[in-house]
């Protein structure tokens, strides 16, 4: 949460700032990979940049759980190899 969620809040202000810069840039749009309408660059950005938020709102909602032991034994070796740890808590 610590090193990914700051990476895409600067990568959404980026395309954000990409967005108004070039608002006025016109592509050719595709659609099932043909030709389509015109489009505009900045709207390309903006569009990606609305699917990026609506994908960080998602993930600051998941909660992240680790399991350490099960079948194969792994709280049992973790508790031998580092037993100052408090696996516990």
């Amino acid at each position: 949460k610590d090193a990914l969620l700051p990476l895409l809040e600067r990568l959404l202000q980026n395309l954000k700032s990409q967005a108004v810069s070039m608002a006025g840039q016109a592509m050719l749009g595709h659609t099932h990979g043909q030709p389509a309408t015109p489009t505009t660059m900045g709207k390309e950005f903006a569009n990606f940049a609305y699917r990026l938020h609506k994908a960080v709102a998602r993930l600051t909602k998941v909660s992240l759980r680790g399991k350490c032991n099960g079948a194969v034994g792994n709280y049992s070796a973790s508790s031998v190899a580092f037993p100052d740890f408090d696996w516990i808590a």
